[in-house]
């Protein structure tokens, strides 16, 4: 299975998985669907559907131009209430009940982001190969073993983000990061909690442009995983595999 970035980050998120039948699964729909087009050469034939992890617009904004072109979207009860409520191609599903979308097998489940948003995380098998996908989280509750991939979350560091924000006044913006998002700490801490044995790739999603530093935090990973590590940078492409190469 290939993942592509089509971008990371408060600009945009969208991802694209590719299976070895070319059924392609699209992860977050914060950039256009003409970005998915130009990376997909222009056929869009192949996709089998969208999966939204939560209402804000860098994850969600061009739902309505994929569901206007007949393309499935998937997500909880605040996204699709947000853009108009279940049709025939926006369409809720449920933490912990899977479905599957042609050659996808897909789990949601809730992981903790702001107050009041509901989020979901999900876990996505095709060609033998399990994925998690967690991103904009401060906490899940799940441990996970048998995942091959993981794509999560590693937003800030918390000392860049407590020299950034010395000056009180701001003290409403430090509290807004911590509380909603996954620091690289926390997110080597749910790595360490989680059975890694069958992991080969791990893909660091969402890093800050201002509170993050990507080559210090791919090599954290690296260090306490053993893990090939990549920074989801616009544009990557990975091969993710069961098994190593």
């Amino acid at each position: 299975m290939k993942l592509k970035v089509i971008n990371s980050g408060s600009e945009g998120n969208c991802y694209l998985l590719t299976n070895c039948k070319g059924e392609t699964l699209i992860l977050e729909v914060g950039e256009s669907l003409k970005k998915v087009k130009e990376a997909l050469d222009f056929d869009i034939s192949n996709i089998v559907g969208v999966v939204v992890s939560h209402t804000h617009l860098d994850h969600s904004k061009y739902i309505s131009e994929y569901t206007k072109v007949g393309i499935n979207v998937y997500s909880n009860k605040q996204v699709v209430n947000k853009f108009g409520g279940e049709t025939h191609n926006l369409k809720i599903v449920n933490p912990l009940i899977s479905f599957s979308l042609q050659g996808f097998k897909i789990l949601p489940f809730e992981v903790r982001h702001d107050v009041d948003i509901e989020t979901y995380g999900f876990l996505i098998e095709s060609d033998g190969v399990r994925v998690v996908f967690i991103t904009d989280l401060v906490y899940t509750k799940y441990q996970f073993s048998n995942i091959h991939a993981y794509l999560i979350e590693a937003n800030y560091d918390i000392e860049i983000v407590r020299e950034r924000f010395k000056d009180n006044a701001e003290h409403f913006l430090k509290n807004r990061v911590i509380n909603s998002h996954l620091s690289i700490d926390n997110c080597l801490k749910l790595l360490k909690s989680s059975d890694l044995s069958q992991t080969q790739n791990i893909v660091l999603l969402h890093l800050s442009d201002i509170n993050s530093h990507a080559e210090d935090f791919k090599k954290r990973v690296e260090k306490q995983t053993y893990k090939t590590v990549y920074v989801a940078d616009k544009g990557l492409e990975v091969e993710l595999a069961n098994e190593p190469f």
